[in-house]
């Protein structure tokens, strides 16, 4: 199967498509014998070409990637299509941090490698759930931030709120996304920052 014929039938930027095209190749031969944590990796994005999406028909479309491979590849991936298909698979991965991508995905790949946290995930996973359903996280005029019931007497009365009311979502002229007060001088003034709210 020629992998690049499929992956330039959809309208993408040539220069990262080759990028992506030399980084799963050097993935493929440098994972050759790893034995770490890895995961799989759809060559031709199942959002875009979903009728390969079927490792069980289509193996060549598959490859294992070390998490933080696997989450350049989707930083590439989001240069060569931009799509918001591709933008939404790399947000989920990096919480919406992609710009930083070096420090974050080695944190990533970490995490994702350390078999003490797997464990701890696993056999704690059901005990946080119980603890924390049905509870929100708010605060007070102070800023003291609490746990409490979805409930609790507190929060009916306006003692205390969601952690984002008197919030916004802005940009600042670099294009980070920021949550910042609805009176934020930076928002109001429109200067250093030149903050614009996130439609």
């Amino acid at each position: 199967m020629d992998i690049y014929t499929i992956l330039s039938s959809k309208p993408h930027n040539p220069h990262y498509l080759n990028r992506y095209i030399k980084f799963i190749r050097y993935c493929q031969s440098k994972n050759i014998g790893y034995e770490g944590y890895v995961e799989n990796h759809h060559i031709c994005p199942k959002s875009l070409f979903p009728k390969y999406k079927n490792f069980n028909e289509n193996i060549w479309n598959k490859i294992l990637l070390t998490a933080r491979q696997h989450f350049i590849a989707h930083i590439i991936l989001s240069e060569v299509y931009n799509t918001p298909e591709m933008k939404q698979a790399l947000w989920f991965m990096s919480n919406g941090k992609w710009k930083k991508f070096n420090k974050f995905s080695i944190i990533y790949d970490n995490l994702r490698n350390d078999k003490s946290l797997r464990e701890f995930r696993s056999e704690n996973g059901k005990k946080l759930g119980k603890l924390t359903k049905g509870k929100t996280v708010v605060k007070n005029s102070d800023g003291e931030v609490k746990r409490l019931s979805v409930d609790d007497p507190k929060i009916k009365s306006g003692e205390y709120f969601g952690i984002m009311k008197y919030k916004t979502t802005a940009k600042d002229n670099a294009g980070n996304t920021l949550s910042v007060s609805v009176d934020d001088p930076n928002l109001i003034k429109k200067n250093i920052m030149e903050l614009q709210k996130v439609m």
